[in-house]
């Protein structure tokens, strides 16, 4: 799925914004297939609240780059749109029958500066049930 840049409101501040709703979701995709597993990959974790509303199984996210600097027992401090102590930054979550990997990734946003949070490559494991 491609986001569109105006769902990232920290661009465009002064314009109008984009959010992504299950109605975004259902016009962009489709509407999913119950009877499948459901892996929705998305640049930003942000939106799981409507990755899980539209039926993600499985959704898996980036952008937040682990927070770039991680404090222990706190966890991520900056997100790449400037939010403190973003609710999403690393790791897994979970909402009803829905799960959401964000991972680090290797590379950086605008600043390169990592701390306590080195890049990672994450390795999943699908099993049937």
């Amino acid at each position: 799925m491609t986001v569109p840049y105006s769902c990232y409101k920290y661009l465009f501040e002064r314009g109008e914004n984009t959010d992504i709703d299950r109605n975004f979701l259902v016009e962009s995709l489709g509407n999913p297939d119950r009877n499948q597993y459901n892996i929705l990959l998305s640049h930003t974790p942000f939106y799981f609240e409507e990755y899980e509303k539209w039926g993600a199984d499985l959704s898996l996210c980036g952008h937040v780059h682990g927070g770039i600097i991680r404090l222990p027992f706190v966890g991520g401090l900056l997100s790449p749109n400037r939010e403190f102590l973003p609710k999403y930054d690393l790791g897994e979550y979970v909402k009803n029958k829905s799960t959401m990997i964000v991972s680090k990734g290797l590379g950086g946003s605008k600043v390169l500066i990592r701390i306590n949070c080195k890049p990672e490559v994450v390795n999943i494991k699908l099993k049937h049930r």
